[in-house]
């Protein structure tokens, strides 16, 4: 879906966290954005969707997200000092109330907007031909 709708320049990605789960999603958001401040945000996620657990069972637990941290090489300094931070606090809780206003219900949930401001949203995980039919309907026409 990436390299036919992103790479080609037909739609845009903007990703943002969706963090409905409580204590372990909120973890897990701020330890994705601290390893983004060492170019690791996609790899750090994508472990995090490998690794996940029934919600708000602890395996977001400061010290799995270290142990994460310290499988993908990152600085582990860098790294607990930013995840320790409260940095991302206002990031993770700004993308929640702006995810609940748009009527996010359930993740994913992708908002495709056309270039004359129409909108189809894609709730759950759908097939690429629901993309990309949703794409064409949004730019033809």
């Amino acid at each position: 879906m990436i390299q036919n709708l992103v790479t080609t320049g037909k739609a845009k990605l903007v990703w943002r966290d969706f963090d409905y789960y409580g204590p372990d999603s909120v973890s897990a958001s701020e330890a994705a954005y601290a390893a983004g401040e060492q170019g690791k945000f996609w790899q750090f996620h994508d472990l995090l969707f490998q690794s996940q657990q029934t919600p708000n069972s602890g395996w977001a637990s400061k010290q799995n997200m270290e142990m994460f941290a310290r499988q993908l090489g990152l600085n582990m300094t860098q790294f607990d000092q930013s995840f320790n931070s409260g940095r991302y606090d206002s990031l993770v809780n700004s993308n929640h109330s702006l995810g609940v206003q748009a009527g996010v219900s359930e993740t994913p949930t992708f908002f495709l907007i056309g270039p004359n401001g129409k909108m189809v949203t894609i709730a759950g995980s759908q097939p690429e031909s629901v993309f990309e039919q949703a794409v064409a309907s949004l730019t033809s026409g």
